[in-house]
């Protein structure tokens, strides 16, 4: 299949080495039900059809958090009754997925809840894939636009080293979710967040990681990826203030499983917060990501997680290829605007190659918590 499973206590030379999770931390999660005949389905990507019936329904929402002044933008995923839906989501670059906005919610017992998180400048339609996948699969799904990290608000790479934002957003919608009708249909004991480079690391903080972000120049300084440069010019404004922000601890006891992929800022995390890490934790790197390469960023810090967390990495993946899928001309539309990178892959392997290897990471995870 192409994915790299490294041992966290030979973190460089050992293949496909799974962790079970100690006795006391078992989690009764509803494992997805997702195959790849499903995901390989062009009806449910929206590719080369016109699917009309769906079970997603979908409601838009926004988060007012008054005493942070800011408004969160967001979507729900749910399960419903066989619907006619339309194409939701996709523009001239990415395939959207089918849905009834505000559909009746079909959930005959409480379901997880899964929240998904974008990175930088990204959108809630980042995961749009995973979030139909999953709500496909009978759970509840909750993504946002994060201002100051969103594209919508055209933040600067001052406003995305805020770190203290996203984690903060997702435990506000968490507060706001569990105290709505929509707390009905929810399995709070079976609440899992994803997230993708700068979501990722929101998951792992949101799990209990913590910052030490004084070290991130001098890493920058070593490794000048392009993670850092996009970052650099921001170093020479980190004062006290910032770092009491930014190295607090986000830790909401009511995630029960994190999973990240290719998470930025690993390379800052303290070493005591990653050994102490209660939640189960799975890592998912990209071999050819530029913006986090898993050798700098991800495999020097793998060997103090706790053995309930898991790294692997998918061969041939680079950073953008766990976002949407990507239509036909996406490339040459992209190239105009000097972002190609959001629809190229690094080898042979096709994203719907590597969107399958990441939900069979997924369900292998689940499985053994």
């Amino acid at each position: 299949m192409g994915t790299k499973s490294v041992s966290l206590e030979n973190n460089r030379s050992e293949k496909m080495i799974g962790f079970k999770l100690k006795s006391g931390t078992v989690i009764k999660m509803i494992i997805l039900t997702v195959t790849t005949t499903l995901l390989l389905s062009c009806s449910v990507l929206g590719i080369g059809g016109e699917r009309q019936i769906t079970t997603i329904g979908t409601a838009e929402e926004t988060f007012v958090d008054q005493a942070r002044d800011r408004e969160i933008d967001a979507l729900i995923w749910y399960p419903t009754q066989p619907v006619e839906g339309k194409e939701y989501g996709g523009n001239k670059v990415f395939y959207g997925f089918f849905a009834d906005p505000d559909a009746e919610i079909a959930i005959p017992e409480k379901a997880p809840l899964y929240v998904l998180v974008h990175g930088t400048t990204g959108t809630w339609r980042n995961l749009s894939w995973l979030a139909a996948e999953l709500a496909e699969g009978g759970a509840m799904v909750i993504a946002a636009n994060h201002p100051g990290s969103t594209f919508f608000s055209n933040p600067t790479p001052a406003e995305v080293l805020e770190t203290w934002n996203q984690p903060q957003d997702v435990s506000f919608m968490l507060d706001s979710l569990l105290s709505s009708e929509y707390s009905q249909y929810i399995d709070e004991e079976n609440i899992v967040v994803i997230g993708m480079s700068l979501g990722g690391y929101t998951s792992m903080a949101l799990s209990g990681a913590t910052l030490e972000m004084e070290r991130m120049p001098e890493f920058c300084s070593t490794y000048p990826d392009d993670g850092c440069r996009y970052f650099e010019d921001v170093f020479d404004t980190f004062d006290a203030e910032y770092y009491a922000k930014t190295n607090r601890g986000f830790k909401d006891d009511r995630i029960k499983a994190a999973i990240a992929f290719a998470p930025g800022l690993v390379e800052s995390m303290t070493v005591d917060s990653l050994q102490s890490l209660e939640t189960p934790i799975l890592i998912i790197g990209a071999e050819d990501d530029k913006n986090v390469p898993p050798a700098t960023h991800l495999i020097p810090m793998i060997d103090y997680l706790p053995e309930h967390s898991q790294y692997r990495e998918i061969e041939e993946a680079a950073h953008f290829s766990f976002m949407q899928i990507c239509k036909d001309g996406a490339l040459e539309i992209l190239e105009k605007e000097g972002e190609a990178f959001a629809c190229e892959e690094s080898g042979n392997k096709s994203r719907i190659d590597i969107h399958e290897e990441v939900i069979d990471l997924i369900e292998e995870f689940l499985a053994d918590i």
